[in-house]
Order: structure tokens, then sequence, then C-alpha cells
């Protein structure tokens, strides 16, 4: 399944996440981490570029990410 299509998906916790989540972290991962990602994504695949988030955006939600711990 393509990123983007997933991206476009439910960002709900919904999603066959094991699809597109590394699987040499054997299922240990953050869900709500993961829906974070997802829905960042979603929101800069917007068909209206007007809509989709600035970098600074970008940036201010990814820093409230944790790090990763692997």
């Amino acid at each position: 399944m393509e990123y983007v299509e997933l991206a476009a998906m439910n960002t709900e916790g919904k999603v066959g996440w094991e699809e597109i989540v590394d699987s040499r972290l054997d299922g240990k991962f953050d869900t709500q981490e993961l829906n974070d990602m997802a829905a960042l994504a979603y929101k800069c695949i917007n068909r209206v570029p007007k809509k989709r988030p600035s970098m600074r955006d970008i940036v201010q939600v990814l820093s409230r990410i944790p790090k990763m711990r692997h």
C-alpha cells in the first residue's frame, strides 16, 4: 500500500499500522505517536495548497512528538 494512501486513511487508530511500521520494532510502537504523524502527513497532502500546514507548523508538531527511543 502506498504511504500517501495510508496517510489519507482514518487516523483514529483504525489503520492497519503494521503495514507501514518497521517490522523490526516487533509491534512495539506508540499508536498515539503514529496517529499524530499520520494526521500531520494527511494535512501535508491536502489537494488545496493553501490548506497545507506551513513548515513552521510542521516543525512545531514534530517537536511535540517524543524522540525515537530505538
